[in-house]
């Protein structure tokens, strides 16, 4: 109840409603899923309420390429997670970085 209005109720068979409040358990549990797909192929993911990111450090120039296929083939791994679990990855609001002060 916010402002003495109350919210229809509504049953969730799965995934969740676009900005809703999951609350810390299920945060918890999704991020540490989303985790465990990421470290599978050597990216470091970080989460946060209303963002994520995977990231790779220390690369040569050379390793580019290979990272960068790595990087692709984990986020398709994270979507197809997301979709087994009636969740959505947001790609439209995806976007990617290399900066050159990182590299060797």
């Amino acid at each position: 109840m916010t402002g003495g209005v109350e919210s229809n109720v509504t049953d969730l068979h799965c995934g969740l409603p676009q900005g809703s409040s999951i609350g810390p358990l299920k945060f918890i549990a999704i991020a540490a899923r989303l985790q465990e797909v990421a470290n599978r192929h050597g990216i470091l993911f970080h989460g946060f309420p209303d963002d994520s990111q995977l990231s790779k450090h220390n690369m040569l120039v050379s390793e580019i390429h290979a990272e960068k296929r790595t990087m692709v083939n984990c986020i398709a791994d994270i979507e197809l997670w997301c979709r087994s679990h009636g969740l959505k990855l947001n790609a439209d609001n995806a976007d990617g970085s290399v900066p050159d002060s990182n590299l060797r």
